[in-house]
């Protein structure tokens, strides 16, 4: 029941009396006439309140002072602040601290800090007293360090306490260590590094230690070089090197070398130039992370070179008529210059001379002058007569067969003095040329008989010569390997001799040709035994003939192909070996499980006789297939709209055992929204090894309701009194599983509104937008509204002071800024004039309100810093002393003006400084340090440096060239204590180019290792240098030279000094690249060294014997050529590369010539060359091997064959030997052989040729493919008949046949699609595979394939539709009852549905006419490719219905008797339901007894318009009866007049009389809108509502 209760009290009301009291409600329905109000009244007990404590804990850590005014809990009950007053108890780790009676502030230390509060109501009579217990954690101090980033520094500067590493801790007054890392004295290397401080404070119970980081950088340092000025000078030509630069550097005391950006080899070569050379130095530091690189331009000066002329010997003897020219001369003497310098040699006297002894001065023009100077030197030359002597070099062995030639007979005549050929004269042999001597030791005799007999004697020579008997070599190639059951043959047993013309016998042991030998390596000698055994030796090869297993013949058919999961077996694993037995082992055993796709299995066959037969290995590929898991889904309940999907409605699972892991894929997925209404929903199973297993998929319905919104309010802090009421506070949020939902918002607040202290419930109805998704709903929430706290502003003009400044009034200065205006008083913790001590202290202000009912006590703190008083020091500047003087008062003498303390020095008294500017630092200790601070102080000190004294002797007389050592450089300190070293000018060793004969002068500098203290010192004596003799160098031992050698001066003309410093003039009496004529010749030589201040000239002689020269043969060993190739120039292309550099001819003759064919085999190939007399005759062999013709083999391809098809030799075995476009005789050995029948598969025939001609022609092979392919079976198959969608394909379909029903049993059929298939509709391909099994018979055919098409026709659903034998016209069609058709057969498919009636589309709210109608319902299916429309027709009566009549007559009117019905309206005023148009007629039915009424009764006829839609109808009513026509005349008083009515319809309104006898209706009219049977105006153009005026102004009047 609906209505409304009052209740007493009313809601809200505060129970103020404490005790039991009355409740009473009263319920007023809102159908007050249907039901009465109700009442009903219970007690309630009401009891004393118990304040709640509110406290807001303060955050405090243990130094801190506490005091009770810090602590202001309040008391609430239902948001409402109780008045009283508190009594408190502080109890710090058990300590009683502080009570009531003690409001004093006390420090607190770690721990725990428990407060007892009593709380006494001011009300006792409403409120309870209360105790509570507050515990607070005191923490520890959390300290932190205050510490400045230090400035820059240099590598080897150390850390300084005062400097870097003074971190401070900024709270006052806390003791501890501080810790760095790195610690004090520490030198850093040069780079950014970071500093840490950790700090560890004495008392750690209380405060927690503090650590710091910063980062220093220190920067590299730069090292200092000097270069010398003075000795940095070179003469031309000197190799200038990083080593030489180096020695002009003075020393650095840091370690690194220097680079040079001058490329000194480029400067080198050629020589820099006289002059003055600029070099950029770069001194590059060891320790490059710490030292930079200094950069330094230096200059080198290079001063002009004076060449030595060098003489081997200065006494020269030679023949008579013997060359006298200036080159003949320097080939005697060997003069030149030191170093070799481009210049020209001249002398000052003629050249031709007699016999006699002549003195001549050589003399050196340089071309470079700018560079080099002139030089010269003294030689004489003694003219002697001729002598001569024949010289036969030694012979080298020949052999057997070898005529004597001009390589054995080649003596030659000499001049003993000159060494030159005498060519005037003729040389008698015996033997003589072209003589072939037997094995043995022979003497050659030679006579030399000059023509000039007068003035060359004659010569006599002998030579022996061996010849040795003619060796012989077995010439084997390596024999080819033979398989397994082949016989020895020719090709393997094939030495020969090197020599073809040498006649002999070739023997082999042990085997000989056609032995059969075991598999392995078996050794074969061969012995040739030649027919001459005297001048012939005999020889013997052996060769190794390798004999290697027979590989099995073995085949593997193609494997069953499997579905994944199937383990493999012996319908996969099926390989065999025809030729042999043994055992198959397979890389995936049998029971394995493979994964799908295609794997390349292995089989290796082990034959069990494996000394014989090798193991072979094939492989075969073995198809797998996908397996496709099974889903199950159930049903799920309902859901409300807006629950995302979860696992109660997405929980396919996979039924598949063992489980397959995968993933499921909803669509749609986890999380999403589903509509209202019925839902489809899919899955798809993706498993997580999709090349196992296929993707498969599932789908369900769901029924998704509307959903009623959860109205969820925003938290709703607490506010402070005068905070009004925002969006925030009004801003409810209605979700639907987790989702936001779009509506109107209807609050009990309004935004702005201020609300009183306590809680206030604010309200909110939410309507939502989308009413087919949602329902409304409504909620509460409950908004606290506390006191304000107040807003305090402290702010100290100076919040540091000194110590001894009291508190005045300026720092005691606190206010109220909010709530402006707002009245309270001030409380302080300190008074004006307190004085602090040194150190950081906390004052605070507490503001307590007037109004507490509203406003909150408030409490604020500031920080006062008093800092210590710092001391004054005074400190008059120094001045300066001696290094080694300490530290006295003179120096160390300040004082403190206004604080008394102890004064401390760095560095302290007594401190002896080193030499330089120093900071002497003084520090005052206070003697008070808590009220104190230290003070400082500074002044500057200059610490002069000393000089020390040398003592250093004169040396002795030193001769030039000999270096320096300790005995000259040795001077020292008249004060042993000063540590230094000495650096001299020249230095220990120093190049004699830097003391020149005469009297030189030696200088020294004192480098002290204490430069700070002491300065450099320097001194100089003098020594005299004396000319010296060098050592001169030159091989004097005979030097033996072919024909030809150009003299060098690397080999000959190399004599030099044992000083490589000393540079002179060599002057020889032979030029470089002269070449000497055959014969002893002697080299003489003059060394005049440059410096003839320093050294004297030298002489030397040496012999050089001249030899024939030998030439060079340079004849590659021709590559192998094949039997049947004659010799070309390819093979004989011996030349001699000297003799063609000097155009000298020579004649090649070869052995054998050119053209010749030689048999196969290894032959000797010889050339003797002959160059004229100046040269020795020279004979080359060189081997060449003429290999086999290996026939070529002519074998066309041959095509492929079918299972069953033989091998013929017509066909298939036709191959043809040829070599050089000839046919070579032979056999031919086919495998396998002709009538052969293979296996289906690829085969591989070979064709070996064994020519008749083994000597010349190797045996041949050649090999070709040969593809047998399986037979095919034939297909029986004839296209099926048609099918309808949704059937599966059966044997109906299925029944391929092979032809041969024989080979049925030896196939498996395989059909796409496979049985029980679902077919779209269309055409369709059906398509049988027959496999072969894995039998034997059936491995020697292949898979056949047919298809054949059948025609799937589209589904006819089927449709379930009744309708009820009749309606009335007033019903409109509706989905549910008329129009409910559904698709029966088959189920779920869906589509729509048309509805048309009698041919003209109808749908829900169509309202047919009256009489018999038919409906149809036409079926169009989404899927329209699976499925076809369809219909259905039904029958429908529509029956008329009975109009709805209203008639009421007025209850005080009265008929009268007599008087037309229609002329009493009042009466008569029967209504028709709207829309109906037609016509009542009245009739009186009968009259009661008395006469006092009567039964009238009303009959409604419908129009033409109407009489289609509804039956007539009537009603009867009962009237009381007011007289006769008389009375009803009387009661009026005019005649009254009929109205005419105005009924309307949809689209037509008609006027209708009363009179219809003798007035006809009006013709319809046309409106433009819907207007019920009123006198109410229709909306009608201007002219129609004109018409119709004047046509009801008529009808009025009438009767």
């Amino acid at each position: 029941v609906e209505g409304v209760f009052e209740y007493s009290p009313s809601l809200g009301t505060t129970m103020e009396t404490i005790g039991p009291v009355a409740l009473s409600v009263t319920f007023f329905p809102n159908e007050y006439d249907v039901y009465d109000s109700v009442s009903a009244s219970v007690t309630l007990l009401v009891q004393k309140a118990t304040p709640q404590m509110y406290f807001d804990e303060p955050e405090i850590v243990a130094g801190s002072m506490v005091s009770i005014s810090m602590f202001q809990p309040a008391f609430n009950f239902l948001d409402f602040e109780v008045p009283g007053h508190c009594r408190f108890v502080f109890v710090n780790n058990g300590i009683v601290k502080g009570t009531d009676g003690n409001n004093q502030e006390f420090c607190v230390d770690a721990g725990m800090l428990e407060i007892d509060i009593y709380f006494h109501p001011d009300d006792a009579t409403h409120f309870n007293e209360t105790k509570s217990r507050v515990s607070l954690t005191v923490h520890r101090c959390q300290l932190s360090l205050a510490w400045e980033p230090p400035n820059n520094i240099l590598y080897g500067t150390s850390l300084d306490a005062r400097l870097h590493l003074n971190a401070i801790c900024t709270r006052p007054g806390i003791t501890g260590l501080f810790k760095y890392d790195p610690s004090v004295g520490a030198v850093l290397t040069a780079g950014n590094h970071s500093l840490s401080v950790e700090f560890c404070p004495d008392d750690d119970s209380n405060f927690i230690g503090a650590v710091s980081c910063t980062r220093i950088t220190v920067d590299k340092a730069t090292p200092a070089v000097e270069w010398d000025e003075i000795s940095s000078v070179v003469t031309f030509s000197t190799q200038i090197t990083g080593a030489l630069l180096d020695s002009f550097w003075h020393p650095s005391s840091i370690a690194g070398w220097f680079t040079y950006s001058t490329d000194l080899e480029a400067l080198n070569q050629p020589p820099a130039h006289v002059g003055e050379h600029s070099i950029d130095a770069w001194f590059t530091p060891v320790d490059q992370n710490n030292f930079n690189i200094v950069e330094r331009s230096v200059n080198l000066k290079i001063i002009p070179l004076t060449p030595i002329v060098r003489l081997v010997e200065d006494k020269f003897e030679v023949e008579y008529q013997s060359p006298t020219s200036m080159a003949a001369l320097k080939e005697a003497v060997g003069f030149h210059v030191s170093p070799e310098v481009e210049g020209s040699w001249s002398v000052d006297s003629p050249l031709e001379l007699d016999v006699g002894s002549h003195g001549v001065r050589l003399l050196f023009h340089p071309v470079d002058t700018h560079n080099y100077c002139p030089a010269d030197a003294e030689l004489q030359i003694v003219v002697t007569k001729t002598r001569c002597e024949i010289v036969w070099p030694s012979l080298d062995n020949i052999t057997y067969s070898t005529a004597l030639s001009a390589a054995q007979l080649c003596a030659y005549c000499i001049g003993v003095s000159s060494g030159v050929a005498l060519d005037d004269g003729c040389f008698d042999y015996y033997p003589s040329f072209g003589s072939m001597l037997s094995a043995g030791t022979h003497t050659l005799q030679a006579t030399f008989n000059p023509k000039d007999k007068m003035r060359v004697n004659c010569a006599q020579a002998a030579a022996t010569i061996t010849v040795l008997p003619l060796p012989t070599q077995l010439l084997w190639q390596a024999p080819p390997p033979l398989v397994y059951g082949t016989a020895l043959s020719d090709s393997q047993l094939c030495a020969v001799p090197s020599d073809a013309t040498v006649a002999g016998v070739v023997f082999y042991d042990p085997f000989t040709v056609g032995a059969l030998l075991p598999v392995g390596s078996h050794t074969i000698t061969a012995q040739f035994r030649p027919a001459d055994t005297h001048n012939v030796l005999p020889c013997s090869a052996t060769a190794v003939v390798q004999v290697i297993q027979r590989t099995p013949a073995v085949e593997w058919p193609e494997p069953a192909p499997l579905t994944y999961g199937a383990p493999l077996s012996v319908n996969q694993l099926c390989a065999r070996c025809f030729d042999t037995k043994g055992s198959f082992q397979y890389s995936c055993a049998a029971g394995s499980v493979l994964d799908a796709g295609e794997h390349l299995v292995g089989a290796t066959f082990s034959p069990d006789d494996l000394l014989n037969y090798s193991t072979v290995t094939l492989h075969a590929k073995i198809t797998v297939h996908k397996y496709t898991p099974s889903l199950t889904w159930p049903a799920s309940e309902a859901i409300q709209f807006g629950c995302v999907l979860s696992s109660q409605e997405l929980c396919a699972r996979c039924t598949d055992l063992p489980a397959i892991a995968g993933s499921l894929n909803y669509s749609p997925p986890f999380g999403h929204i589903p509509p209202v209404g019925v839902v489809t929903l899919t899955v798809q199973f993706v498993p997580e090894n999709p090349n196992n297993y296929n993707t498969v998929s599932a789908s369900t319905e769901l029924v998704v309701t509307r959903a009623t919104p959860f109205i969820e309010w925003n938290s709703s802090e607490p506010i402070q009194y005068g905070q009004a009421v925002t969006a925030d506070h009004l801003q409810a949020i209605a979700t639907s599983c987790g989702q936001a939902v779009s509506g109107t918002w209807t609050y009990s607040h309004s935004v702005g509104q201020v609300l009183e202290v306590g809680e206030h419930s604010l309200e909110a109805e939410f309507t939502p937008l989308d009413l087919d998704k949602f329902t409304p709903a409504t909620s509460s929430s409950v908004l606290a509204v506390r006191r304000r706290i107040p807003t305090l502003q402290w702010r100290i003009r100076h919040s540091t002071i000194v110590y001894k400044t009291k508190v005045a009034a300026e720092h005691l200065n606190a206010c109220c800024v909010a709530p402006k205006g707002l009245a309270g008083r001030f409380s302080y913790s300190v008074q004006e004039g307190h004085l602090f001590p040194p150190g950081l202290h906390s004052l605070t202000a507490k503001f307590t309100p007037a109004d507490l009912q509203r406003y909150e006590a408030a409490t604020i703190k500031v920080d006062l810093n008093v800092l210590k008083i710092r001391p004054d020091l005074r400190w008059v500047p120094p001045k300066s002393i001696d290094y080694g003087r300490p530290l006295s008062e003179k120096q160390l003498n300040a004082e403190s003006v206004n604080v008394a303390g102890t004064i401390v020095y760095e560095p302290p008294l007594g401190t002896v400084l080193p030499g330089g500017v120093h900071v002497l630092r003084a520090t005052l200790l206070p003697e008070d340090p808590s009220s104190f601070s230290q003070g400082e102080a500074s002044v500057t000190l200059t610490v002069s440096r000393l000089t020390p004294a040398i003592v250093w002797q004169a040396p002795d007389s030193l001769p030039f060239g000999q270096p320096l050592t300790e005995l000259q450089l040795n001077a020292h300190t008249t004060n042993p204590a000063i540590r230094g070293r000495f650096e001299y000018s020249p230095d220990v060793g120093m190049h004699r180019s830097l003391l020149t004969v005469g009297m030189q002068t030696l200088a020294c500098e004192f480098i002290p290792d204490e430069p700070e203290n002491f300065c450099r010192a320097s001194a100089t004596v003098q020594i005299e240098i004396t000319k010296t003799k060098p050592e001169l160098l030159w091989d004097k031992k005979l030097r033996v030279i072919r024909y030809g050698t150009p003299l060098n001066t690397t080999e000959h003309l190399n004599a030099r000094y044992a000083d490589p410093t000393i540079t002179a003039e060599f002057c020889y009496d032979k030029a470089v690249g002269e070449v000497l004529d055959t014969g002893l010749r002697r080299i003489s030589l003059i060394a005049r060294p440059h410096d003839k201040k320093s050294y004297f000239p030298d002489h030397k002689v040496v012999d050089v014997l001249v030899e024939r020269a030998v030439p060079a043969v340079d004849w590659p060993a021709p590559a192998n050529i094949v039997f049947g190739m004659p010799l070309t120039g390819q093979q004989l292309n011996a030349r001699c590369p000297e003799l063609d550099r000097r155009g000298r001819p020579c004649e090649f003759i070869y052995s054998p010539p050119a053209g010749t064919r030689l048999r196969a085999g290894l032959h000797s190939l010889a050339v003797r060359v002959d160059a004229g007399s100046n040269f020795e005759p020279v004979e080359r062999q060189v081997p060449l091997n003429v290999e086999r013709a290996v026939p070529t083999l002519l074998w066309s391809c041959i095509s492929s064959l079918s299972f069953g098809v033989p091998l013929s030799e017509a066909e298939h075995l036709c191959a043809l030997a040829l070599s050089e476009g000839e046919v070579v005789p032979g056999h031919y050995f086919y495998e396998p052989p002709a009538g052969s029948v293979l296996s289906p598969g690829s085969h591989q025939v070979r064709v070996t040729f064994t020519p008749l001609n083994s000597a010349d022609f190797t045996s041949a092979e050649k090999s070709v493919d040969l593809l047998v392919t399986p037979s095919a079976p034939a297909i029986v198959w004839s296209d099926p008949a048609a099918m309808e969608f949704g059937q599966r394909l059966s044997e109906t379909q299925l029944n391929a046949q092979l032809l041969d029903p024989t080979l049925q049993s030896l196939f498996a059929a395989e059909y796409s699609p496979p049985l029980g298939s679902l077919l779209s509709p269309g055409s369709e391909a059906l398509t049988v595979v027959f496999r072969p099994l894995p039998l034997d018979a059936a491995c020697n055919y292949t898979a056949a394939s047919k298809t054949v098409v059948v025609k799937v026709l589209r589904i006819r659903p089927q449709i379930a539709w009744s309708l009820p034998s009749s309606i009335r016209s007033d019903t409109a069609l509706s989905a549910r009852e008329h129009l409910s058709a559904r698709c029966s057969h088959p189920p779920g498919v869906a589509g729509r549905f048309d509805f048309s009636c009698d041919g003209v589309p109808c749908g829900p709210g169509t309202v047919l006419l009256p009489g018999e109608h038919t409906l149809r319902a036409d079926f169009i299916p989404d899927d329209a490719l699976h499925y076809s429309p369809s219909d259905m027709s039904l029958p429908l009566l529509v029956a008329k219905r009975d109009p709805q009549l209203v008639w009421d007559p007025l209850p005080d009117q009265l008929l009268f008797l007599g008087v037309p019905l229609n002329r009493q309206p009042a009466i008569c005023n029967a209504q028709c339901e709207a829309g109906v148009t037609g016509r009542f007629f009245y009739q009186i039915r009968e009259t009661s007894a008395a006469g006092d009424s009567c039964v009238v009764q009303a009959r409604f006829t419908p129009c033409e318009h109407s009489a289609r839609y509804f039956n007539e109808a009537t009603l009867t009513r009962t009237v009381r009866v007011g007289g006769s026509y008389a009375d009803w005349v009387a009661l009026s008083s005019c005649e009254q007049t009929a109205e005419p009515f105005l009924y309307s319809d949809d689209r037509v309104f008609t006027l209708y009389p009363y009179n219809d006898k003798n007035y006809a209706k009006e013709p319809p009219y046309r409106t433009r809108r819907v207007k019920s049977a009123t006198g109410e105006r229709s909306s009608l153009s201007p002219n129609q509502h004109q018409q119709l005026s004047t046509r009801l102004q008529s009808a009025r009047k009438l009767p």
